[in-house]
């Protein structure tokens, strides 16, 4: 008898024993359904069109408590990442564009000054009108020049070329505004200076036409006149805020002025080609132009009489 109660004992005992570790794995895979469950409706399949293979098959037999949950927060934390470093590039762009916009209006501010500024040096007693021009773009070039060699090794011989045409062309435009500036105004040199707007659309247009006549549709073949008019537009702007209807007789000055436009869109459009080859070359193109100009102005100080 004592036999049989101490079997019946021990029975009863592992009874309990096998009921409570049954219920402790249930509790615990139960607790890492839910939590897998919780995870899987926050957890986003795909971020701006790439795919995350987040698995939430992994049992709780396999893996003990709690680590299934861990492991796959990692991975929606490492999503949201993600998508937050893309904002933070957008963002960044976007400030990076107005900040640019800025300055572009600043140096709108600074071209329309030079007018002024040229015209009341060269009023000065004494002041020759190509000494000035010498002064102007010589400090000009060496205030370059230091970044222009630092980054010298980013100018190919066909990007040296090109600089050397594009500073040739500024020159031209100069010159003629300087010497201009000695018998007009500098309303009126201002207003035939804008007409590069209308330059550069005219011309252009021309080249995109000659470029796409070899299209065997002929699509893009037609010189399209709507894209001079904001242009005209513009300088038609300009001639009311700066002649107010006062423009004066024509002088030989608003004929030598007539280089600005010439000369200034010229270089417009040979530094856009550059550009696009070579974008990087920034600085040196821009040391480089500025010393054909300074030479430029030298020879005319040279050759001129005084």
């Amino acid at each position: 008898t004592s036999s049989l109660t101490s079997t019946q004992s021990r029975i009863r005992s592992s009874s309990a024993i096998f009921v409570a570790t049954k219920k402790k794995t249930t509790t615990a895979t139960s607790t890492n359904e839910v939590q897998q469950q919780k995870l899987q409706a926050a957890a986003p399949s795909s971020f701006d069109g790439v795919s995350y293979n987040v698995s939430l098959a992994t049992t709780a037999e396999s893996i003990p408590m709690g680590e299934p949950y861990t492991t796959k927060l990692a991975a929606v934390e490492t999503t949201n990442t993600a998508a937050d470093d893309d904002d933070n590039v957008d963002n960044n762009t976007n400030m990076e564009g107005l900040v640019w916009r800025g300055v572009i209006l600043v140096l709108c501010g600074l071209w329309a000054s030079n007018f002024s500024a040229a015209k009341l040096i060269l009023a000065e007693p004494g002041v020759d009108s190509s000494l000035y021009a010498v002064a102007r773009f010589g400090v000009a070039a060496l205030a370059l020049l230091p970044a222009g060699l630092k980054r010298r090794g980013t100018v190919s011989p066909e990007t040296l070329t090109k600089s050397v045409q594009c500073g040739a062309w500024v020159a031209f435009g100069y010159l003629g505004q300087t010497l201009g500036l000695l018998t007009t105004t500098a309303s009126k040199s201002c207003v035939i200076c804008s007409l590069h707007c209308v330059f550069v659309a005219a011309l252009s247009e021309l080249w995109r036409v000659q470029k796409f006549k070899g299209n065997s549709n002929g699509e893009g073949t037609n010189y399209d006149t709507q894209r001079l008019l904001p242009a005209l537009v513009a300088v038609a702007g300009v001639a009311v805020i700066e002649l107010q209807g006062a423009g004066g007789a024509p002088t030989i000055g608003d004929g030598l002025s007539l280089a600005q436009p010439i000369g200034f869109g010229m270089g417009y459009l040979t530094l856009e080609q550059i550009m696009e080859d070579s974008p990087e070359a920034a600085l040196p193109v821009s040391a480089i132009k500025l010393s054909v100009v300074a030479a430029a102005s030298l020879i005319m100080f040279e050759v001129l009489p005084h």
